[in-house]
Order: structure tokens, then sequence, then C-alpha cells
């Protein structure tokens, strides 16, 4: 019967599916440029130094810590009808405001302005990224339709993060043209990409919002074993591939003396991801998603060990790490997000309600 699986799993139809999907190019071309250019940029290009560069984005990123949840849980009770849809659309221009604000700073700039700046932006990333999670945890009713969901998603995540990393590539080791060229790509893919998703991709509605209690939920989220142990994992993961996002450059230019070979690096990189993906999500199905992960995590910190023997121009050394943990990475991508929404599902039978949005600002 068509729309279903031969073991009677429904599956979403390809144009919602792709419609859903690509929404996630744009969302993830900033994550390269915040993690990556962004620290050196406003540190030595603006001369704000890293010191003081990296106490201002750690206190943005501790703002998250705060309006994550918060607008998950919002997100979740506020409005029964299109409610991710209207999130989202409310998210748009501050996100667009911010990016600009931020990519595109003045000549002459100081802490306080890049800390409003960093506050502002997170939280139209927040209103936006949040909904757009729990609406992807929403659309598949399947174990395996979750996996396509999230690999079509992070598929078109690591598009945009190519796009991102080919920039240094087009303008040279010129950060302040960089940005710009950054933030005026972003906006012009996001726009169009935000129109397909609200007009295409069907919103999850809510006929009936228990009363809600935040203490009440909380504990209920937090004595949930399943997600403890899966946010703890994907905690430890995401600080260890932090780090080394975080200085690739500085590695790059200064441990080995290659600043030119940044953009190629990090396309091996992300390319390899790309191929990973299908690859992590087939292995998954043999033997399930967390298997898959757990082995893509331990063949990664294998690979990065090989880092801490590299010398000055080891760069063809250095692109084989790249490849062989971009290909891990397509596992960190696609896997833990469709757990995730495993224990979303799970939830929902168990106590009927809808808290898609409160899992995710939590995650």
């Amino acid at each position: 019967m068509q729309g279903l699986r031969k073991n009677n799993e429904a599956f979403i139809p390809r144009l919602r599916l792709f419609a859903y999907g690509q929404m996630g190019m744009p969302l993830a071309a900033i994550s390269l440029p915040l993690y990556v250019y962004l620290p050196t940029f406003y540190a030595e290009t603006l001369g704000l130094g890293l010191a003081t560069v990296g106490l201002i984005l750690l206190i943005a990123r501790i703002w998250d810590l705060l309006t994550d949840p918060l607008v998950g849980v919002l997100s979740d009770r506020v409005g029964k009808k299109y409610r991710r849809k209207k999130w989202i659309t409310a998210g748009c221009p501050v996100f667009l405001v911010g990016l600009i604000l931020l990519f595109v700073p003045f000549k002459s700039v100081g802490p306080t302005y890049l800390l409003f700046v960093s506050l502002f932006f997170y939280l139209g990333v927040t209103i936006v990224m949040i909904p757009y999670l729990a609406w992807g945890a929403e659309l598949a009713k399947g174990y395996h339709d979750r996996s396509r969901v999230t690999g079509i998603r992070e598929c078109f995540v690591i598009i945009g993060t190519l796009l991102a990393a080919s920039v240094p590539a087009i303008v040279g080791n010129d950060l302040r043209s960089a940005m710009q060229l950054l933030a005026i790509s972003i906006s012009l893919i996001f726009i169009p990409s935000a129109i397909v998703l609200i007009i295409v991709t069907e919103d999850h509605n809510v006929t009936k919002l228990r009363k809600w209690n935040l203490r009440n939920s909380i504990n209920t989220i937090f004595h949930n074993i399943s997600f403890r142990k899966l946010l703890l994992a994907y905690f430890l993961n995401g600080f260890a591939n932090g780090l080394p996002a975080t200085l690739f450059i500085l590695f790059v230019s200064h441990k080995l003396g290659a600043p030119n070979a940044v953009g190629y690096l990090l396309l091996t990189y992300f390319a390899f991801g790309i191929v990973g993906i299908p690859v992590w999500l087939a292995l998954s199905r043999r033997i399930d998603k967390h298997r898959a992960w757990s082995t893509a995590m331990i063949l990664a910190c294998i690979c990065f060990l090989a880092v801490q023997f590299l010398r000055k121009g080891d760069v063809n050394e250095f692109a084989l790490i790249c490849a062989l943990t971009g290909l891990c990475r397509g596992a960190d991508l696609s896997l833990p997000p469709s757990i995730q929404a495993d224990i979303i599902a799970k939830d929902h039978k168990h106590t009927g309600e809808d808290r898609a949005g409160a899992f995710f600002g939590l995650w």
C-alpha cells in the first residue's frame, strides 16, 4: 500500500520531507562561523582579545541555557494550531537582524557591543531552532522514519556548513570580508527556506493542553532514565567536538603552519560527513541507533589520537584525519536527534502530553 513500509510503518512524503529538511541549510551555515570564524574575527581582526571574546561568548551560551528551555516550553504551550510555524515566523526577523549586526559590525566595536548583539542573535536562533527541532520529532511516527527526518535535515546541515567553509577559499584570509559574505549569503538562503518550510510542511496541531506545572514537568522529564543517559552522552560528545572546532583555525594556522589550507580541510571534513550519514543510518538499522552512534564515537576518538603526533607541514596527514573523523561526524549529526525523537514519542505515549519543545529546549 502506498505510503506504508513493508513493516507497515508510515513514512513522510518526500516533498514534505524535503521542505522540512532544507531549512537545516541556512541554520547550519551559521554554526561554523559562530564557533570557528567569529572568535578569531573579534579577537584578532577587531582587536578585542581572545580572552575577552571567549568570556563574552561563554556568557552568550549561558544565556542560551536559560532561553532554550523557556522557548521550548512556550512553543509547546502557546498556540494549539500551527504552533511551530508561529514561533518560527516570529523568530525569523530577530534572527536576521541579529545576524547582520553580529557578522557585519562597525569598524570599531567594543566588548559591550559584542555582548548585547550576541545575546540578541542567540535569542533569535533559539526562537527559530527549538520549534524547528521539535517539529521534526513530531513529523515522523515510526522508529526508522525518524532517522529519515534527521538524516535529510542533517544532510542539508552539512551542505550549509560546506557553504560556510568555502567562504575562506573565495575571499582568502580576510575575515572581515568573509563575515560580510556569510551574512549576505545566509540571509538570501534563509528567507526562501523559511517560506518553503512554513508553506509546505504540515504542522502538528494540539487539540487539548493539559494544566501545566513547571516543577512537575521538569521532574517528569528528568526522571526519564533514557533521556538522562542520552543528555549526558550528547553533552560529553558535544563538548569534545566543540573544543577542536573552536581551535581549528588556530591549530591549522599556527601548529601546521598552513592558514591557506583551512577551507580545504573544512571542506574535506564536512564532505565526508555527508557520505557518513547514509552509512551510519544503514548500520543503525542492523545494530540499533545507540550502538551505531557509540561505534562512531569510539572510531573518532581513535582517529583524533593521531593529531598529537602532527608537526608543521603535515597538512595531508591532517586531511586524512579530517576525512575519517568527518565520516564519524555523520553519526553524531543524524543518530542522537533520532534517538531523542524516539524518547519523545515514548513520553507522549505514557503521559499523553506534547512536550517535544521542552525536551529539545533542555537538549
